[in-house]
């Protein structure tokens, strides 16, 4: 049987980087936590009715907010 001595310094480098070791590991775990809804679905702005006369009324809920897909 063979009995390791190892100085107080060397002891304390090992202990250090098993730690370092397990904090690396543990970052670098994937986490995620989704904060927003990514299928958005969006109001129809504009549909092609061909040369039939429609009136239409819309008011801009959003207060001037930036349009997507405008006609």
């Amino acid at each position: 049987m063979k009995i390791w001595v190892i100085s107080k310094k060397t002891g304390i480098l090992c202990v250090l980087a098993v730690l370092l070791l397990i904090s690396l590991l543990y970052i670098g775990k994937e986490r995620t936590i989704e904060v927003a809804n990514t299928a958005k679905d969006l109001p129809i702005y504009c549909v092609d009715k061909g040369d039939e006369k429609i009136v239409a009324l819309s008011f801009d809920a959003a207060w001037g907010n930036v349009r997507y897909g405008l006609c």
